[in-house]
C-alpha cells in the first residue's frame, strides 16, 4: 500500500523523518527523566524482588556455575541469559539492565512504525509510535527486570520480517523472521501460539498456489524448532526429563483455570502465593496425591491435568471465567502482578504524563483489524501476533503484565484503525460508533474483579513497596507503604507485622505502638488475629509477659489456620522461646505439611533449641524440593560452621 511522505498539519508540510525524529527525540527524553526521576524517588530502582529477585539470582547463578546450568528449566531462559551477559560486563548493575530496556523501547517504536507503515501507510505508522510513547506501561516495565519490554522486541521484530518475508517473499526475510520467532518464545513461550498462526494463514491465503507454500512453511516449523529444540535437548542432558522450554506453564495453567479463578490469577489453597515457594509446593502437593516422586514434567502435567478437570466438571462456570478473561483483557484497568502501575505513578509522578489508557487503544484497533480483511494486506504476523496473544490470555490469565504482548499488535492496528477515519470521513458516524462502544466496555466498572480482589491485589504491591524502602533503610516511607497497604486490605496480619516493627525500628513509644495495635485490631474480623497484633504491639513494646498472655489467647482454641501457627512460632522465637515455637510450627505442619515457611521456621527452631540433627533433617527435606530455596542453604552453612 503506497503511504505518504508528508503530513499537513495548520497547513504546513512536514516530513514523515522529521516526525517520526521529533516522536523519538521526545520519546528518550520522555524515558530519561522518568529513570531519573524512578532513581530518586522509588527503591526498586536499586533493590530487585519478587520475580525480578528470581530473574537476577538465575543470572548471577549462571556466571557462578557455567551456562548449561544443573537444572530443568522451571522459567523461559533467554532473559536471565542475557541478563547475565549485561552482569558479566556490569556485575549487578541494575542501571545497565535499564538502559538496554530503554535501548529497546525506543527500537520498538522505531518497529511499530516501520510495520505501520507497511501494512497500512505512513500515517498510520506515525500514529501508532504516537500512541506507543503516551502508554505509561511500555515505560513503566522498562524499569523492571522482568522479560517484558525484552520479548516486546524480539516480538514486534519477528512481526517485522516476518511482514516483510510475506510482502517481498524473500527467503532471508523468512528465515530472519522465524529464527527471532524462535528466540522470541524461549523469551516469552506465549509467541509459540503465532507459528501454527501463520502457517495457516499462508495455506489459506495461497489456497489457490500452493506450491508457494513449503519453503516458508519448512522454515517456519524448522528454524524455530531448532532453536526450542535446543533448550529442550539441554533440559533432558541436565535433568533426564522431556521439557520443552519450560516446566511452570502446568501451574500457571492451574492458577487461571480453578473454582477461585476470576479471569486473573488465583491462589489455589494450599499455596503460600509467594513466587519464590511456588515451585516447591506444587511438586510437594502433586507429589503427595501420586504418592511418589515426580519429574518436572509429571509435575506439570498434574497441574494441567487439575486446571482440565475443573473445566470439564464445570463448563458453564468456566464459559463465565472466559468472559471474565475477555473483559480484564480489555479493559482500561492495568491489574497489577508483582509491581503496580498505580503505585509507580504516586511515587513517580512523571509517568502521569503517558495517559493514554488501554482501551482506547483497543477501540481503534478493532477498526484497524476490520480494515486488514477490507483492504487484504500481507498482514498475517500482524493478526498471528494479536490472535496468538489474545489466546494464550484466554487459555491461561489476564492481567496487565501478560497482555503486554498484545499490546504492539494493537497499537500497529489502532494506527491503521484512525488512519481509516481521517481517509473515510463519510464513515465517521460508524466508525465512531464502534470506537465508543467497544471504549466504553474496558470503562473500570465493568471489571469482574469485585473490591476485594483488587484490594487484595493493589494491598500486595503497596506491601512490596514498604519493604523495599524498609530494605533501603527508608522507614518512614516504609511506614507509609505499609498504612496504604492496610487501608485496602485490613484483614491482612502481615501488614500490621510489618508496621509494628517499623514502629519499634523509630522508637515510638510504648503507649504509642499500644494504643494504635488496640485501635487497627478492631478492623480485624477473626478474634485470633486481633489477639496477634496486640501480642505483636506488646513485644515491639518490650513488653514480653503482655506478649506471651496474648500468644496463648491466639493458640488455645487450636487454630484452623495455619498461619496463625507461623506468626505465633516466629513471635515465640523472637522471644528467644525456641522449644515453643518449634512445637507450635510442628503443629502447623501437621495442619499444612507442604508450607514452605512453617517448613524453614520449624528447622530454623530445632537449630535455635540445640537440635541440630533435626534442624539438618528438616533443612534437607527442604531442598530434595526446593533447591533454590537459599535461606535454607544458610542454615545448613550456619550449622556446618558451629559443628
Amino acid at each position: 500500500m503506497q503511504g505518504i511522505m508528508t503530513i499537513t498539519i495548520f497547513g504546513r508540510q512536514f516530513s514523515i523523518n522529521i516526525i517520526l525524529i521529533s516522536f523519538l527525540f521526545l520519546g528518550v527524553i520522555f524515558k530519561g527523566i522518568y529513570l531519573y526521576s524512578y532513581a530518586l524517588n522509588n527503591p526498586y530502582y536499586s533493590i530487585a524482588s519478587m520475580d525480578s529477585a528470581v530473574y537476577v539470582n538465575w543470572a548471577q547463578l549462571i556466571n557462578q556455575e557455567g551456562w548449561l546450568g544443573t537444572e530443568i528449566f522451571y522459567r523461559a531462559p533467554f532473559y536471565p541469559y542475557l541478563l547475565s551477559i549485561i552482569f558479566w560486563f556490569a556485575p549487578n548493575n541494575l542501571l545497565a539492565v535499564y538502559i538496554m530496556q530503554l535501548g529497546m523501547g525506543i527500537c520498538s517504536v522505531v518497529l511499530i512504525y516501520s510495520i505501520g507503515k507497511r501494512i497500512y501507510c505512513e500515517r498510520a505508522g506515525l500514529i501508532a509510535a504516537g500512541f506507543s510513547l503516551v502508554y505509561s506501561p511500555l515505560t513503566f516495565f522498562e524499569t523492571k527486570i522482568l522479560p517484558t519490554i525484552t520479548g516486546i522486541f524480539l516480538g514486534l521484530l519477528s512481526i517485522y520480517l516476518l511482514s516483510r518475508a510475506e510482502q517481498e517473499n524473500k527467503w532471508y526475510y523468512w528465515m530472519g523472521g522465524a529464527a527471532t520467532l524462535g528466540v522470541a518464545a524461549i523469551c516469552r513461550p506465549n509467541y509459540l501460539l503465532m507459528i501454527p498462526l501463520i502457517i495457516f494463514g499462508i495455506l489459506v491465503v495461497h489456497r489457490k498456489q500452493l506450491r508457494e507454500t513449503p519453503i516458508p512453511i519448512l522454515i517456519l516449523i524448522l528454524l524455530p524448532s531448532v532453536i526450542i529444540g535446543t533448550v529442550t535437548l539441554r533440559n533432558y542432558v541436565v535433568g533426564k526429563d522431556l521439557v520443552l522450554i519450560s516446566a511452570n506453564a502446568g501451574i500457571t495453567f492451574a492458577q487461571g483455570n480453578n473454582p477461585w479463578a476470576r479471569g486473573s490469577i488465583a491462589v489455589i489453597p494450599g499455596f503460600s502465593g509467594e513466587v519464590t515457594n511456588q515451585r516447591h509446593e506444587e511438586t510437594q502437593i502433586a507429589e503427595r496425591v501420586a504418592g511418589r516422586k515426580l519429574k518436572p514434567s509429571e509435575v506439570n502435567t498434574f497441574w494441567f491435568n487439575w486446571g482440565l478437570t475443573f473445566i470439564q466438571k464445570k463448563p458453564l462456570a468456566y464459559l463465565r471465567l472466559l468472559l471474565y478473561k475477555g473483559a480484564i483483557l480489555f479493559n482500561n484497568h492495568e491489574l497489577g502482578s508483582n509491581y503496580l502501575l498505580d503505585v509507580d505513578k504516586e511515587v513517580t509522578p512523571w509517568l502521569r504524563l503517558a495517559f493514554l489508557p488501554f482501551g482506547f487503544i483497543m477501540a481503534w484497533a478493532v477498526i484497524g483489524f476490520a480494515r486488514i480483511f477490507l483492504e487484504r494486506p500481507a498482514a498475517l504476523a500482524l493478526i498471528a501476533a494479536f490472535m496468538g496473544s489474545f489466546l494464550t490470555a484466554m487459555i491461561f490469565y489476564a492481567n496487565s503484565r501478560y497482555r503486554m504482548t498484545l499490546l504492539p499488535p494493537a497499537i500497529i492496528m489502532a494506527g491503521g484503525g484512525l488512519d481509516y477515519l481521517v481517509r473515510n470521513p463519510r464513515r465517521f458516524g460508524v466508525i465512531s460508533l464502534t470506537v465508543g462502544l467497544t471504549f466504553l466496555i474496558s470503562l473500570p466498572p465493568f471489571l469482574p474483579l469485585n473490591d476485594t480482589h483488587l484490594s487484595r491485589s493493589n494491598s500486595r504491591a503497596w506491601a512490596h513497596l514498604g519493604g523495599a524502602y524498609k530494605n533501603n533503610n527508608q522507614l518512614e516511607k516504609a511506614l507509609w507503604a505499609y498504612e496504604k497497604a492496610i487501608g485496602m486490605e485490613p484483614n491482612n496480619y502481615r501488614y500490621y507485622f510489618e508496621t509494628l516493627n517499623l514502629f519499634g525500628a523509630l522508637e515510638k513509644s510504648k503507649d504509642d505502638i499500644i494504643q494504635w495495635a488496640q485501635q487497627v485490631s478492631e478492623k480485624i474480623s477473626q478474634e485470633q488475629y486481633r489477639y496477634l497484633i496486640i501480642a505483636e504491639a506488646y513485644y515491639s513494646a518490650n513488653d514480653y509477659d503482655k506478649a506471651l498472655e496474648y500468644i496463648q489467647k491466639v493458640l488455645s482454641p487450636l487454630p484452623k489456620d495455619p498461619r496463625l501457627y507461623l506468626y505465633s512460632g516466629i513471635l515465640w522465637g523472637r522471644m528467644g522461646k525456641h522449644h515453643q515455637a518449634r512445637e507450635t510450627f510442628s503443629r502447623g505442619l501437621e495442619m499444612n505439611p507442604d508450607n514452605i515457611d512453617l517448613q524453614y521456621n520449624y528447622a530454623l527452631a530445632c537449630f535455635m533449641s540445640g537440635d541440630k540433627e533435626a534442624a539438618i533433617q528438616a533443612a534437607k527435606k527442604i531442598l530434595n524440593h526446593a533447591p533454590h530455596f537459599d535461606k535454607v542453604r544458610s542454615l545448613l552453612d550456619q550449622i556446618a560452621r558451629e559443628q
